[in-house]
């Protein structure tokens, strides 16, 4: 699938959620759409949900968005927090899932798409089977069966951003270093290890980076994969230094920086500032080079996934 972005991520869950609500407001009562998307009809000049305009939804409240956000860093980006428990993202998986299967939705006036939380869910379950499967239970010809840490050809291809017929090419052992697979009943598999050992080889494949926000990082090698993490990172730096908002502010004066613009930050409403950063870094006695750079470098991939968006945007219209 076509590389996307995060919002574009995010406009999906609202169009797919404000059409859930639409055609639960059909069949329950006036107004029960509505409180799901954590509205009341009373504050706005239309009681139809299909009149809405996209601001006026805050996704944010949700959890689903949370859960499909650090799937998204997961699965595409390969970042993984380092507390991750794959259980705790099943209601993600099982909602999208019953999504495409609510007859109902479908005759919601309004229009949806469930594709791009669909690849989310498929690219980091692909990643955790890479990582934690132990045991794969199969179904041939009426007849359950237990294999070890294996993976689909589909889940490689994932993986490694290729379609499953490249990988199936791939797989000829006339060819060097081919990827080494196995038939079981009508399917062909790969084992864990010998997945990771090709992978590796894959100039689309992300390895997986553990991040803990808590603990330390080498800026120089793993930056800052979001706004949030920016923010998680900057609070945990204050509060090890035993630093409240107000000291952070006044230790590091003359500046324009407030209380209300770090509290900003530490929240993830993220700006770029070189001086600001520098003497942020000195105080918390980070790597004042690296820190500078890994900003710089998240403040470039969030333009750069912005010019993209509105790319693509011109390109469709």
């Amino acid at each position: 699938m076509k590389h996307f972005t995060k919002d574009e991520l995010y406009a999906e869950i609202r169009e797919y959620m404000c059409a859930f609500a639409d055609c639960l407001d059909r069949v329950y009562f006036l107004g029960a759409g509505w409180g799901l998307l954590g509205l009341d009809s009373k504050n706005y000049p239309t009681d139809q949900i299909e009149d809405l305009k996209p601001e006026d939804v805050d996704i944010n409240k949700y959890y689903l968005t949370a859960m499909l956000d650090e799937l998204y860093e997961y699965g595409i980006n390969g970042r993984r927090k380092i507390d991750l428990d794959w259980m705790d993202f099943e209601e993600a998986e099982f909602f999208v899932e019953s999504i495409s299967h609510f007859r109902l939705i479908e005759e919601s006036s309004l229009g949806y798409s469930i594709t791009l939380s669909q690849h989310v869910i498929m690219m980091a379950t692909a990643r955790w089977a890479l990582e934690k499967r132990y045991g794969l239970a199969v179904n041939e010809s009426e007849e359950w069966s237990q294999l070890g840490a294996v993976l689909t050809l589909s889940e490689i291809a994932l993986l490694a951003n290729m379609d499953e017929k490249s990988v199936r090419n791939a797989a000829n052992p006339k060819h060097k270093n081919h990827l080494k697979t196995f038939n079981h009943g009508s399917r062909t598999y790969v084992n864990v290890g010998d997945a990771k050992a090709w992978l590796q080889q894959r100039r689309g494949f992300k390895p997986t980076v553990i991040i803990d926000p808590a603990a330390e990082r080498d800026l120089t090698k793993i930056g800052f994969i979001s706004e949030q993490d920016f923010g998680s990172y900057l609070n945990v730096q204050r509060e090890k230094k035993g630093l409240a908002l107000t000291d952070a502010v006044n230790a590091i004066s003359p500046s324009d920086l407030t209380e209300e613009k770090l509290a900003g930050l530490e929240q993830g409403h993220f700006f770029f500032d070189q001086i600001l950063f520098v003497r942020l870094a000195r105080l918390y006695e980070l790597h004042t080079k690296a820190f500078v750079f890994a900003g710089l470098a998240l403040h470039q991939k969030l333009e750069r996934d912005q010019v993209e968006e509105q790319m693509n945007k011109h390109i469709q219209s």
